[in-house]
């Protein structure tokens, strides 16, 4: 960790934990301990308390989000002093579902003084991301939260979560 945060961004010739003047937030692991029958709940207030020490305080760190709502969700994550920025995934097409689920996330944030995002969302290629954009993005910022697409990237495989440039109907909803 002390290697990454030290680090000289060629950019702004200041090391990664100095920058301030910028937001990003740094996600230790993409779907922390997902799929797992047992894990480590305070994993990630742990790494992020390390973290927090080697970094501006401007810096804000999130939790990477995890393989669905329930896990998004942890009140561990809420609870951690270390942790500024929560992100939710879920891959749900279910918008009234995912609309109980924002507003739970939205008042956990309130109660714990968080920010909350969702950050990964959609469907296997290009009609039902297209679908997922319309329904979860829409019912996201309906509840007033930033989201954002998960990987987007030019070579379109079908069948694939990932957002694809070149895939015309979910492009079109994209934007």
């Amino acid at each position: 960790l002390r290697y990454l945060l030290d680090h000289v961004n060629p950019h702004f010739a200041q090391r990664w934990g100095s920058l301030s003047r910028v937001i990003f937030s740094f996600q230790i692991e993409n779907e922390s301990q997902g799929h797992m029958s047992t894990f480590n709940a305070r994993w990630m207030c742990d790494i992020n308390t390390q973290i927090r020490s080697l970094v501006n305080n401007g810096v804000l760190l999130s939790t990477g989000g995890d393989v669905d709502f329930g896990l998004s969700l942890r009140l561990e994550n809420f609870q951690c002093s270390a942790l500024d920025l929560i992100s939710l995934h879920d891959y749900t097409m279910n918008e009234d579902y995912s609309r109980g689920k924002f507003q739970e996330a939205i008042r956990l944030a309130q109660q714990y003084g968080k920010r909350v995002y969702v950050e990964e969302f959609g469907g296997r290629g290009d009609i039902e991301m297209a679908q997922a954009l319309n329904r979860i993005a829409a019912t996201a910022h309906q509840q007033g939260l930033p989201w954002l697409v998960w990987q987007v990237v030019p070579n379109a495989r079908s069948g694939d979560y990932e957002f694809f440039t070149k895939d015309r109907i979910a492009w079109t909803a994209f934007e």
